[in-house]
Parts: C-alpha cells; sequence; structure tokens
C-alpha cells in the first residue's frame, strides 16, 4: 500500500442469509510491517462462483474501500486488487488470499529488494499452512543468496536472515521446501515448489530515486459531499543495472526511502503563479488540496486554486544525495455520481 508499505492478514467471511445466496459479511484483519494493525467490516458478493466485489467500511488509514477480486481454480486462490472509492488518493493494494485449510503454499516475499551485503537482511515470507522451515528448506537461484537463520517460523509468517555478498545483480526466484507456491505459473522441480522469477531483487548500489506516480491528480474540495482528493506519492530507490545508466529499460526499482518531500512551481505559462495557490505541507509523500472550489478573488482572472506544479523527493544514503520529481495537477471536484 503505497506509504503504508507490506502487510499481511486475514479474510473472514460469513453468509449474509437476509440478503440471499452469495451474500457476505467480510471482516478483514490486517498488519502492516511497521506493526500498525488495522481491522475493518463490510459486505461481500460473489458472483458466478468465481468474481468476488465487497465494499468496506473506514478506517483510520483510507475511507470506505472497494475491492474486485478473480478466484483462480488451479490453486483455489483469489487474486486482485481494493482501492478507496475516491481513487485519487492512491491507496490501493494487490492482495491475493487462501482459505487456512487449504495446501501449504507461500504467495508472497517482502521486501522486494535487498542488497547484495554480507550484512543480513531480513526477509519474509507469507503463506498459509507452511511447516517448520530451517534455513536449508529456502534455496534461492543464486548460491550466493544464503538462508543463514530462519527466526520465526508458523502456519502463515516465515522471517528469515538471509546474507547476498557476491549475490548477481538483477532479479532472482526463490524455492520453498514442501510448500506449495501460490503462482499458477511456477513450476517446481520435485520436493520444491518455485515463487515467480522476479520475486527478489538484489542490486549493488543505490543510484538514484525515482517518484510514483509520475503524474498524480488532486481535486479541491466543494462542501462536505466533496471532500479534497489527495494523491499519495512514494520515492523509491533506483539501481542503474548492466548499463550504468539511470532511466533506462534495465533498472531496477527498489524498495521506497524515506524521502523529504516539498512543491515546486513547473512553468506552463508566463508569470506561472500555481505555486502560490497550491502551496502546501507534503508530509509523507501525500499532499492534500486545502482550496475549496471557486474563483479566488486576488488571483489574476479571478482563477481557482487548481493548477500543474511539481513535487520533488530528496534522500540521503552513504554520503550521497538522490533527487526525483513528478509532476502534481489539482482540479475541480468530481461531480460524477459513483457508480459501483
Amino acid at each position: 500500500q503505497p506509504g503504508m508499505g507490506y502487510y499481511q492478514g486475514e479474510y473472514i467471511f460469513r453468509p449474509n442469509m437476509e440478503k440471499g445466496d452469495d451474500e457476505y459479511f467480510v471482516e478483514k484483519r490486517i498488519r502492516y510491517a511497521n506493526g500498525t494493525t488495522l481491522r475493518t467490516t463490510g459486505s461481500g458478493t460473489l458472483y458466478g462462483g468465481y468474481h468476488l466485489r465487497y465494499s468496506l467500511a473506514p478506517t483510520p488509514l483510507t475511507g470506505r474501500v472497494e475491492g474486485v477480486f478473480n478466484l483462480d481454480t488451479t490453486v483455489m486462490g483469489f487474486y486482485g486488487k481494493w482501492w478507496t472509492e475516491i481513487q485519487d488518493t492512491n491507496a490501493y493494494g494487490d492482495e491475493s488470499f487462501y482459505m487456512e485449510t487449504g495446501s501449504p503454499r507461500v504467495f508472497a516475499l517482502f521486501p522486494k529488494s535487498i542488497k547484495a551485503s554480507d550484512e543480513p537482511q531480513a526477509v519474509t515470507l507469507v503463506g498459509v499452512n507452511l511447516p517448520e522451515l530451517s534455513p536449508s528448506d529456502i534455496k534461492f537461484d543464486d548460491p550466493a543468496i544464503k538462508v543463514i537463520q530462519v527466526e520465526k517460523s508458523g502456519e502463515n509468517v516465515v522471517v528469515c536472515q538471509v546474507r547476498a555478498a557476491g549475490a548477481q545483480e538483477g532479479q532472482h526466484s526463490v524455492k520453498i521446501m514442501s510448500a506449495k507456491c501460490g503462482d499458477p505459473a511456477s513450476r517446481g522441480v520435485e520436493g520444491f515448489i518455485s515463487l515467480s522469477a522476479d520475486v527478489l531483487t538484489v542490486y549493488k548500489k543505490l543510484d538514484g530515486i525515482k517518484v510514483f506516480p509520475e503524474l498524480g491528480r488532486a481535486r479541491v474540495s466543494c462542501g462536505a459531499a466533496y471532500p479534497p482528493q489527495g494523491v499519495q506519492f512514494v520515492a523509491r530507490g533506483v539501481a542503474a543495472g548492466k548499463d550504468g545508466k539511470i532511466g533506462t529499460n534495465d533498472d531496477l526499482i527498489l524498495e521506497p526511502v524515506n524521502a523529504k518531500w516539498q512543491l515546486e512551481e513547473y512553468k506552463t505559462r508566463e508569470n506561472d503563479d500555481d505555486l502560490k495557490y497550491l502551496n502546501q505541507p507534503v508530509i509523507n509523500g501525500l499532499y492534500t488540496p486545502f482550496t475549496t472550489y471557486g474563483p479566488i478573488e486576488d488571483r489574476p482572472q479571478r482563477r481557482e486554486g487548481v493548477g500543474l506544479i511539481a513535487i520533488r523527493a530528496t534522500y540521503s544514503e552513504g554520503g550521497r544525495t538522490f533527487s526525483g520529481k513528478a509532476l502534481l495537477g489539482v482540479t475541480d471536484p468530481d461531480f460524477i455520481p459513483h457508480i459501483k
């Protein structure tokens, strides 16, 4: 989830007999990697026995949430995405989930990138009904990536310490003994099941940062019925790849970094004054407009509090400072009624 990071948790589905067949009460409990926990409830409908749609109540971190998931019958697991109804907040999560009573399998690994270093780094595997695992049960395609310790092993989560000194820079796969993978496209050898080939990225050094989304759109408010809609930006590390150049196809996109944020003017016309009317503190990459819908009397041509500006992220590591920039468009409220 942009701005919050990785999470894992559980869904509880209970039949809603009053509404009819394939209608469910939905409860969701999650725990973020930083320790934050959330619980929310709502309702969902299973269409045709395989397509799930749900709506969940707001939480302290998100507004009302919608989710759309499809059942993959080859692994009997759901894959899909949730998002806030006010989609411009850029709050969303890509998810997969399986029945806890199903076959053992691993379907997630985070973080998605580690440094080629002799220093131990924590890597978390998430699945269902996982057996007790030892370091020798977890193998990467590059023998230089070594699991040296399994710190925690349970039914759903395995946290292990990994060393990657001398590992080849790029993307790597992992195989777990006696646990089935959640990726239907992967096929392991006897005794092992493989996660997808791009499950973990190894990099040698940080060469830059990049801001996502490259163009964010926010909306000003218009009364209680139309609250302001913000944009969650994220700055991610970048390794240059084999060609040693940033901004080419072989760049490796790494984990988010703890960047500092500031807004800048983005000149699109003579006497561009957008920043003056859109400037607002950006906390953890989240920008929320403060102006309301309507003309500003002291602005030339009585324009509204809208415009196009830039947002810059800066991050320092190893005595070097990196910078990345994206565009931020602030526009009028969305007056089109929401349709499910």
